[in-house]
């Protein structure tokens, strides 16, 4: 799962958006219901159950399962002393995960040199806390998520090459009970989707700029790629690269807008596993809105929306897509 590698406002290619705006047709509209000539003792009832409801639903928000397809995933590789898209003899990594552990891993790559392959040992992922600000509704909004992630590794080919996309094809952990990893023992990995043939298409390929050298590596030396054979047979097709996206989105049900500051608006991303074949396998709230009700709303939007799973290579595979639910406030 790549995560806070793309613009949420513009447009990610594994982020939607789906707005509860005032007046909006589509979505929820309205304001929360009010009840008049209400007796004190029926407004203490009222409060009581308000608290109840957003306690519960902050539980179930909680209580939601996680899935991860590999035990962890090769992320923001780019060259070590050259700009991006260009060959280079050697590339920085990192590996990252939802939950802290120690990975052991065979990763390959694909280049325009073929492909190549290399081990990594007792790679430490430690838990981080990113964050994005977002800018909506003209102010800017904290997206803030947990996962975990190595140090920066390295990995030297047997001459420059250009990479093109990099995974885990089998990966073990220790240390990670909390999904499970450490019963399942050593796992194959199929690729993710990817967005396109190469990490460095536009426009998921930054402004291009060197990467500072030496780099630091987590586990301990560089590691050295080796050729191999690629892990399965290469097709053609019209579209042999795609990450999952939504098809059919639905708006969170929300209508308390009363609950939000003016000139705010609250934000809550869903993190949705789906299978090769598009069909949802799991989804939990990955960045809080900070209420628990509308975060209940993003997830029960996100369930029942619509997806389509990556393709890598041609072929139908697993992704996770961010669902990117957005309440702006009633004025």
């Amino acid at each position: 799962m790549r995560i806070g590698q793309t613009d949420a406002v513009s447009g990610g290619t594994k982020r939607g958006r789906a707005e509860t705006l005032q007046g909006a047709v589509a979505f929820t509209e309205g304001g929360a219901e009010h009840i008049h000539e209400s007796t004190m003792k029926a407004e203490t009832l009222a409060t009581i159950l308000t608290a109840l409801i957003l306690f519960l639903a902050a539980l179930t928000v909680r209580a939601e399962a996680v899935t991860e397809f590999c035990p962890a995933t090769v992320e923001n590789a780019s060259p070590i002393g050259a700009s991006l898209g260009t060959a280079a003899s050697a590339y920085a990594y990192e590996l990252q995960a939802l939950t802290p552990r120690a990975v052991d891993a065979s990763i390959i790559a694909d280049t325009d040199h073929g492909w190549f392959s290399w081990s990594i040992a007792d790679v430490t992922l430690h838990g981080v806390t990113r964050t994005n600000h977002i800018k909506l509704n003209g102010r800017y909004q904290l997206e803030e998520y947990v996962i975990a992630e190595s140090a920066p590794l390295a990995v030297a080919f047997p001459s420059a090459v250009v990479l093109r996309h990099a995974w885990v094809v089998l990966g073990k952990t220790s240390g990670e009970v909390k999904l499970g990893w450490d019963a399942r023992g050593p796992t194959s990995c199929d690729p993710p989707g990817f967005a396109s043939a190469s990490i460095a298409d536009p426009p998921k390929a930054p402004t291009a700029q060197a990467t500072p050298t030496p780099l630091p590596s987590a586990a301990g030396a560089t590691s050295t790629a080796v050729p191999t054979n690629p892990p399965f047979g290469i097709s053609t097709c019209a579209k042999p690269f795609a990450e999952a996206t939504v098809t059919r989105p639905v708006a969170p049900d929300f209508s308390d807008f009363g609950l939000l500051q003016p000139g705010g608006a609250a934000l809550s991303v869903v993190a949705v596993a789906i299978d090769e074949h598009g069909k949802r396998v799991d989804a939990w709230l990955l960045s809080s809105s900070g209420l628990g009700e509308f975060d209940l709303a993003a997830l029960r939007a996100a369930r029942v929306s619509e997806y389509s799973g990556g393709i890598s290579y041609c072929r139908p595979t697993k992704d996770t897509y961010l669902f990117q639910a957005v309440a702006f406030p009633n004025y």
